[in-house]
């Protein structure tokens, strides 16, 4: 994913995100089986701001689809 980020909303809020007082995020929600399984490379992100805000915001970019390999961290096993 490159390019920028056009956030629609509140002039409040979206001053708060021009001023670099409430960031925004791209967060990659995925699921156990996606991550167990390995077999998912690519997904949409979502966006949002850290922390979330009430606001309603439309985030859009040129892509919001991201590539990405899932592995296991040595010496860790799912949990129960």
């Amino acid at each position: 994913m490159s390019g920028w980020v056009t956030v629609t909303g509140p002039p409040e809020v979206i001053r708060q995100i021009d001023e670099k007082k409430l960031p925004v995020v791209a967060l990659l929600p995925l699921s156990f089986t996606e991550l167990e399984g390995g077999r998912v490379r690519s997904k949409e992100v979502v966006f949002t701001t850290f922390p979330p805000t009430q606001a309603v915001l439309r985030f859009e970019a040129p892509s919001k689809v991201v590539s990405f390999v899932v592995t296991r961290r040595n010496g860790t096993s799912p949990r129960p």
